[in-house]
C-alpha cells in the first residue's frame, strides 16, 4: 500500500499493527505505517473532547505548558494569547503549536522531566505563573517537579477523555485469529484501557503471540499485567523512536525467516539425520523407553556429582579472586572519583553553551523586531505631526457644528495612536531588558564567555565536540560531525588521527550502551550453551548434546569464579551499570573455542570505549584553549 512493498510476518502474511491513538493523530499514524509497508487497523481507545472554555486569564502568566498535541488543539479553542511563549514536551507537540499560531515555541524533545528541566533552564520563578493546558486525567507529575523548583503552577482543564467501552468486532476477530502482529501504545491510560478490554473479551491468551510496543517504561509497566510475545520500549519518548523500535522488530523477524528458508533450500546445509530425532526420544530395537530414562538419570547424576566433587578446585580460586578485588589501589579510586567529577563539570559546560546561544539568538530576534516597530512608529509619528499642523490651521469656532465634531473625533484618534505607540515600545523594551538580565546571569556562571572576541574559536570547537558526542551516543552516523571538527586544524587533527580506526564506524555509527546490552543478551545464552557441549562424539556425548540444546536456562546471579557462566554474568552486570570497558575486559578471558562467538560484539564494545576516550581528549583540548585565552 502507498507504493511500498508490504512486510511479511512469519506466516507469510502482511505484517499488521493495531493503532490505538485517537483522532487525527491515529489517522496520520495509519498513513505513516502504510508508507513503511506495514498494514494497520485503527482502534482508538480514547475519545477526545475539547471543553467550551472561555478566554483564559493570562494576567501574570509567563508561559504555557503542554504535554500533548490534544492539549494544544484544545488550548487554541480557548482563545490564548499567542505572544506568550509555549513549552512543549516533544517535537510533535511543538510542531502542532507552531502550526496553531504560537510565536515562540520551545521543545523539550523528551518526557515530563525533560520539560520541567527546560522550563527551569530558560525561565525564572519570579517571572510569573505557568499555565498547563491539559485534561482532568493528568497525573500531576509536572506540577510536583515545577513547584519543587519554586515555580507557580496553574492547571487549566481544556479537554476531557472518555475511555472506550468495548473493542470493535473487527479488532476482536483479528486478535482471536492471531492476525495482529503488534499493538502500539502511547500513554499509560491507553494501556490500562487495553488490558481491561482484553480481559473483558477473553483475548488475553491471544496476546501471547503479539508484540506490545510502548512509548515509555511507564506504559510497559501497565501492559506487563498479561503475557505477550515481547514488550518493547522506544529508546526515547517520540513517535520516530517508537516506529524505529517496531521496524527493527519486523526486520529481525524477516531476517530470521529468510535465513530459515535459505537453510532449507540449500542442499549443503541439510542434515541427513531425521528431523524427528530432535524432539522425539532415542529409538532402538528394544527397551527404548527404559534406555531413555536411564541416560537421563545418568546425565543428571553426573552434573550434580561433578559440581560437588570439584568444590576443592574452584573454591580456593574464588577466594583468591575475592581477596584480589578487595585490595584495589586507593590512588586509583581517588583518581576515578576526581575524573568522574571533572567529566560531570565538562558535560554541564557543554550543555550550557547551546542554551546561552539560543537566548542570544532570541535577544537578537527581538531586537530586530523592536527596530522594525520603531521605524513604523517614527513614520506614524511624522503622519501625526503633519495632521496636527493641518488641524491647528483650522479654526473650529468659525465652522459649522458638524465640522467641529469631526475635528474633535480626529484629535481623539490621534491621541489614542500616540498611546498605543508608547505601550508597544514599552512592551518590547521590557522583553529586551528581561533577556539581557538572563544573559548577564549566565555569563557570570561561565566567566570565559564574557570575552567573546577571544573565545569564539574555542567556543565553536567545544560546540562541535558536543554535536559529535550527541551523534555517537545516539548510535547514528557521525561522518559530518568528524568533517566539521577537521576544519579546526591541528587542534583536532592530532587527536582524530590517534583514533583513526573509528572512521570505519563514521557512516553506520557506534552502538551505544543500550544497543550493546541488547546485542549481548542475544549471544550470552549461546556462549554458555556452547561451553556445555562435549568434544567427543560417542553415544553418551550425543545424548548430552541433545539434552543441552533443549535446556535454555542459565544462572545470571553467579558472579564468582572463572567459569564461562560466571564470566557472562559479570559481563551482563557491568553492562547494566553502563561500564562498557569493564564488560569488554571480562569477556576477553573467555576460552579460545568460544572467542568467535564474542568477537563481533567485542569489536563494537571496544569502539564505544575508544569513542568516549576520544571525546574526553577533544573536550580537554577545547577547555585548555579556553583557559589559555582567559
Amino acid at each position: 500500500m502507498y507504493g511500498h512493498t508490504l512486510r511479511l510476518n512469519k506466516k507469510g502474511n502482511a505484517m499488521r499493527v493495531l493503532v490505538t491513538r485517537p483522532g487525527k493523530d491515529g489517522q496520520d499514524l495509519v498513513k505513516i505505517l502504510g508508507d513503511l509497508g506495514i498494514d494497520s487497523m485503527l482502534e482508538p481507545l480514547l475519545t477526545i473532547r475539547s471543553l467550551n472554555t472561555s478566554s483564559l486569564n493570562t494576567e501574570g502568566v509567563q508561559a504555557y505548558l503542554s504535554t500533548s498535541a490534544n492539549g494544544i488543539n484544545a488550548l487554541i479553542n480557548a482563545n490564548p494569547d499567542y505572544n506568550i511563549p509555549l513549552f512543549a514536551v516533544g517535537d510533535a507537540t511543538a510542531v502542532t503549536a507552531r502550526l496553531g499560531g504560537f510565536k515562540t515555541v520551545h521543545s523539550a524533545s523528551g518526557d515530563v522531566s525533560a520539560l520541567a528541566n527546560l522550563v527551569a533552564d530558560i525561565l525564572e520563578p519570579s517571572g510569573g505563573s505557568l499555565i498547563h493546558a491539559t485534561s482532568s486525567s493528568n497525573t500531576g507529575d509536572l506540577k510536583k517537579k515545577l513547584e519543587k523548583n519554586g515555580f507557580k503552577y496553574r492547571k487549566e482543564i481544556v479537554y476531557e477523555t472518555e475511555a472506550a467501552k468495548s473493542l470493535s468486532p473487527e479488532a476482536v476477530a483479528a486478535l482471536k485469529a492471531g492476525s495482529i502482529d503488534a499493538i502500539l501504545l502511547y500513554s499509560p491510560q491507553t494501556a490500562e484501557i487495553l488490558i481491561q478490554l482484553l480481559r473483558k473479551f477473553r483475548l488475553v491468551r491471544s496476546c501471547k503471540n503479539t508484540l506490545a510496543v510502548c512509548l515509555s517504561q511507564a506504559i510497559a509497566a501497565k501492559v506487563e499485567a498479561i503475557s505477550w510475545e515481547e514488550i518493547r520500549v522506544a529508546k526515547s519518548p517520540t513517535q520516530d523512536a517508537l516506529l524505529s523500535c517496531l521496524k527493527s522488530y519486523f526486520d529481525i523477524k524477516n531476517t530470521t525467516k529468510d535465513k530459515n528458508e535459505g537453510s532449507l533450500n540449500n542442499p549443503e546445509m541439510i542434515d541427513d539425520t531425521p528431523r524427528d530425532t530432535v524432539t522425539k526420544p532415542i529409538q532402538g530395537r528394544g527397551g527404548g523407553t527404559f534406555r531413555t530414562v536411564f541416560y537421563t538419570l545418568l546425565v543428571v547424576a553426573i552434573l550434580i556429582g561433578g559440581g560437588s566433587a570439584s568444590t576443592n578446585i574452584w573454591l580456593p580460586k574464588a577466594k583468591e579472586l575475592l581477596s584480589f578485588l578487595g585490595l584495589e589501589d586507593g590512588n586509583k579510586i581517588k583518581y576515578s572519583f576526581l575524573a568522574g567529577r571533572l567529566k560531570k563539570l565538562e558535560t554541564e559546560s557543554v550543555i550550557n553553551i547551546p542554551r546561552m546561544e539560543e537566548l542570544e539568538a532570541e535577544r537578537r530576534r527581538l531586537q530586530t523586531q523592536l527596530d522594525t516597530t520603531l521605524a513604523r512608529v517614527d513614520a506614524l509619528e511624522k503622519s501625526i505631526n503633519v495632521t496636527k499642523k493641518m488641524i491647528s490651521a483650522v479654526d473650529p469656532g468659525t465652522g459649522p457644528s458638524a465640522a467641529k465634531k469631526t475635528l474633535k473625533n480626529l484629535v481623539e484618534r490621534l491621541n489614542r495612536l500616540e498611546s498605543d505607540r508608547s505601550s508597544e515600545v514599552s512592551k518590547n523594551e521590557q522583553q529586551i531588558d528581561q533577556l539581557a538580565i538572563q544573559l548577564d546571569k549566565l555569563k557570570k556562571n561561565v566567566p570565559y564567555l564574557g570575552n567573546r572576541d577571544l573565545n569564539d574559536h574555542a567556543g565553536s570547537f567545544l560546540i562541535a565536540i558536543g554535536q559529535l558526542r550527541s551523534a555517537i551516543r545516539s548510535g547514528s552516523s557521525f561522518s559530518s560531525e568528524i568533517s566539521s571538527l577537521s576544519a579546526f586544524g591541528s587542534n583536532a587533527k592530532d587527536i582524530l588521527d590517534a583514533y583513526l580506526d573509528l572512521k570505519n564506524y563514521a557512516d553506520l555509527g557506534i552502538p551505544n550502551p543500550i544497543q550493546l546490552q541488547e546485542a549481548f543478551s542475544g549471544i550470552a545464552g549461546k556462549i554458555v550453551q556452547s561451553d556445555r557441549l562435549p568434544e567427543r562424539n560417542n553415544l553418551m556425548d550425543r545424548t548430552i548434546t541433545r539434552l543441552s540444546k533443549s535446556l535454555k536456562w542459565r544462572r545470571t546471579d553467579m558472579f564468582e569464579g572463572n567459569s564461562v557462566e560466571a564470566i557472562v554474568a559479570r559481563t551482563e552486570r557491568a553492562l547494566k551499570n553502563n561500564n562498557i570497558e569493564k564488560a569488554a575486559r571480562e569477556l576477553e578471558v573467555l576460552p579460545k573455542n568460544l572467542s568467535p562467538l564474542a568477537q563481533p560484539w567485542l569489536l563494537k564494545a571496544r569502539a564505544n570505549v575508544a569513542a568516549n576516550k576520544m571525546l574526553a581528549d577533544l573536550q580537554a583540548k577545547a577547555i585548555s584553549m579556553l583557559i589559555a585565552k582567559e
